[in-house]
């Protein structure tokens, strides 16, 4: 099981990513956009395949923003294969 703080961090990473993305978004740049995710949001998802099933609190706290945090990189990943890229 990971450490709290390095899960956190990898949390913190990719959502600042995702604000980076967010901040330049423009549909004849969707596909750059998307590569700046790199492998982060898999990380992300092998970090929180760690945790056991029960946790604190605050665990579960994390995991729930880490599990809309992958919600959100898979929606990204998926747009502009989509038949409206930018919505």
């Amino acid at each position: 099981m990971e450490d709290d703080a390095v899960m956190l961090t990898r949390l913190l990473a990719v959502l600042d990513t995702l604000g980076g993305i967010a901040r330049m978004m423009h549909p004849r740049r969707l596909d750059e956009l998307v590569a700046t995710l790199g492998d982060q949001d898999l990380s992300l998802r092998t970090a929180i395949e760690t945790w056991p099933a029960t946790l604190e609190p605050v665990q579960e706290q994390i995991r729930l923003a880490m599990t809309f945090t992958l919600q959100a990189c898979t929606g990204l990943r998926s747009a502009p294969n989509g038949s409206n890229p930018t919505v």
